[in-house]
């Protein structure tokens, strides 16, 4: 009995020696595990930071599968089928809630005096039909980790079978191009919902990623090398547009404006600017438009063709949890998770800038600000309004919805000459008869500026952004060594 007993006072200290044992196993198999990752990552700031909030995700629910309820209007959605049939009723009615359904007045006449003269009349654009090479190369340099499409061809499969699959991929294609069709099957899109912040219940906060099939990106790539092609052979892309172009980036984007601005307050000048928000620009796109303006950039009547087939009855699907929903048609914008997407919808909106009589644009993509440098607050303020007017008047003629509550106003200047205006220091611009909201600090290409551009903004926001790194460093510390957290 009393061996039994002293057994017995010794299960507790055996058990926390196992438990500590197999935790210290535990522990040094993660470190090995995430220094290996990391030490593979080495230079490539993006995938360090993955990798370490996938080494804090093993202390928190990170559980990105999907909701097992919805709440919508008051009512609790459940089951996986009828949970994914919502998603996709909603991603697709977004963009449809914002869509202008009146009769547009496009008005092609500042394309044709600023844009047409540049093409000479004999030129025209022709989709080339693809070689071999381009195709074999194509396949052979794939991604392997690239998402499956509707098709279910993984990039691994296409990858391994590109030497033996090319020639046929590349009459498929030529096919596309000569019959000046689509691939209708090429033209569905598999949609993942990614969850954001807040309520996992609320629809608003996922986000659509959008998957196509890899097979269509070869005919994209293909179609976006020869518009690129054409189109800076003759400079027909505005100079104030920055957004999906080589050579170009935000931060060049930014280093113009800024430039700019700052020689405004050099010069003692007030400068105006209005940092536009349109909603859902992208999906948006109206296609009845943009091939009217594919036509006015004069591309051949069998490109028309081909890129009507591209653009319309196209559709998608979500992905949830191993169950897909119905298709649903998508009528508007440029096809998401596409190669030609962003480049169509730099034509789509490079005739903006040509609205304003006073004011300069500068875009990025959707993100953009017209902007004027005077004097005195009565010039700026009228011309800012004038200008205010025709964006307002572009958008509408071109199917564009302007977020007002989110477009803001700035005046900008030194600080000096901001004491002596006194009682003039907001200025008032309207937009769809509602005042913008003026603002001393707002988000511009990522990067926080204050009407005297003193940066102290930025510099604020980086350093909060430094400690939460800093405190997500600290809670992971127990799996990465010093070289490890001393690395970045």
């Amino acid at each position: 009995m009393k061996s039994r007993d002293s057994a017995k006072r010794n299960e507790p200290d055996l058990y926390r020696f196992w438990r500590n044992k197999v935790t210290c196993l535990i522990r040094s198999a993660k470190q090995n595990y995430f220094k290996k990752e990391i030490s593979k990552n080495v230079g490539n700031t993006k995938e360090i930071w993955k990798i370490l909030k996938n080494v804090q995700s093993m202390n928190h629910d990170t559980n990105n599968e999907g909701p097992s309820i919805l709440r919508v209007d008051d009512k609790n959605i459940t089951g996986n089928a009828n949970i994914v049939e919502m998603f996709n009723s909603f991603f697709t009615s977004v963009a449809r809630s914002y869509t202008d359904t009146t009769h547009s007045n496009f008005d092609s006449s500042s394309i044709e005096r600023h844009i047409c003269p540049k093409i000479p009349p004999d030129e025209t654009f022709e989709i080339p039909c693809i070689s071999e090479n381009f195709v074999f190369k194509y396949l052979t340099t794939l991604d392997a980790s690239k998402a499956t499409g509707v098709d279910e061809l993984s990039a691994k499969i296409l990858k391994m079978s590109g030497p033996h699959i090319y020639a046929s991929i590349t009459r498929i294609i030529n096919i596309s191009i000569r019959t000046n069709t689509f691939p209708s099957r090429w033209k569905v899109a598999k949609v993942i919902p990614i969850f954001k912040s807040n309520s996992r219940q609320d629809l608003s906060n996922y986000r659509p990623i959008s998957i196509l099939p890899v097979l269509s990106k070869i005919l994209e790539k293909h179609v976006h090398i020869a518009l690129t092609s054409f189109l800076k052979k003759f400079d027909l892309l505005e100079i104030a547009q920055s957004g999906f172009r080589s050579k170009h980036s935000c931060e060049t984007a930014l280093l113009h404006v800024m430039e700019l601005w700052m020689e405004a307050i050099d010069k003692g000048q007030l400068t105006g600017a209005v940092l536009l928000d349109l909603r859902k620009a992208f999906d948006l796109v109206n296609h009845d438009i943009l091939i009217k303006k594919l036509k006015l950039y004069q591309f051949s009547s069998a490109t028309i063709e081909w890129f009507k087939s591209y653009l319309m009855n196209r559709s998608q699907y979500v992905v949830m949890k191993g169950t897909a929903s119905s298709c649903m048609n998508i009528s508007n914008g440029v096809p998401q998770g596409s190669i030609l997407g962003p480049l169509l919808f730099l034509i789509y909106i490079n005739d903006f800038s040509l609205c304003l009589t006073h004011c300069k644009a500068d875009m990025y993509a959707d993100d953009t600000t017209f902007h004027i440098s005077c004097s005195n607050v009565e010039s700026l303020q009228s011309k800012l309004n004038f200008d205010a007017k025709n964006v307002s008047n572009w958008c509408k003629n071109n199917k564009m919805a302007i977020n007002t509550s989110k477009t803001k106003s700035m005046l900008i200047c030194s600080r000096q000459r901001y004491d002596n205006l006194r009682g003039q220091r907001n200025i008032s611009v309207k937009m769809n008869d509602i005042v913008l909201e003026n603002s001393d600090t707002e988000k511009l290409l990522g990067v926080r500026i204050d009407a005297h551009l003193t940066w102290q903004a930025q510099i604020d926001y980086i350093c909060s952004t430094i400690s939460t790194r800093l405190a997500l460093l600290r809670r992971i510390k127990q799996y990465l060594d010093t070289p490890t957290c001393n690395l970045y």
